[in-house]
This record gives C-alpha cells, sequence and structure tokens, in this order.
C-alpha cells in the first residue's frame, strides 16, 4: 500500500486513484461503456460487499483516514466521485486544524 501525502491532494486526483483502484477490484475493462465515475458502483454491479471492504481499506490505507458510518452510509459514497469529494473534504478539514 502507497501512503499519500494528503496536503493539496484534489478531488480530482482522489478520483484517479479510485477509478484505478475499483477497476482493478471488479476487474472493469478499459473499453467498458456503462463504466463512468458517477455510475453508482454497487446497482450496477461493478463493486459487491468484498469489493466495498477492499475499496474502504484502500482510500483508509492511501490517505491516511478513518471513515465513519456516517460518511460510509452517505448516498454520495455510492460512486467514485462521490467517494473522491467524502476523502477531499476529510482532507481538507484535516490539513485546515
Amino acid at each position: 500500500m502507497v501512503l499519500m501525502n494528503t496536503e493539496n491532494v484534489s478531488a480530482e486526483s482522489i478520483a484517479d486513484n479510485l477509478e484505478a483502484r475499483v477497476r482493478r477490484i471488479g476487474q472493469i475493462d478499459a473499453n467498458e461503456i456503462e463504466f463512468n465515475r458517477s455510475v453508482h458502483l454497487f446497482e450496477m454491479g461493478y463493486l459487491d460487499s468484498m469489493g466495498a471492504v477492499r475499496l474502504i481499506e484502500f482510500i483508509e490505507g492511501t490517505y491516511c483516514l478513518k471513515l465513519s458510518e456516517e460518511q460510509l452510509n452517505d448516498s454520495t459514497f455510492r460512486s467514485i466521485n462521490g467517494m473522491a469529494r467524502i476523502v477531499a473534504n476529510i482532507l481538507s478539514q484535516r490539513n485546515v486544524a
């Protein structure tokens, strides 16, 4: 696992990392037409419960944070863009403190 310097990390760069990891976990081909950063990853079957656990472990380990139950249950924590916004928000709050 690669730990990142989390200062000044943009939601876009987080989304880049998450997309690459989701593609790896879900074995999603680069040519998959319906896959994008706003698609509901679970409803569309790109991630199952084990894939979600692996992705959460990746997020927490890479960005040195702990996602709360509230964040995990947030309706935006269903897409790559939503996850990236949540992570970016956590990091920005931490970097301000």
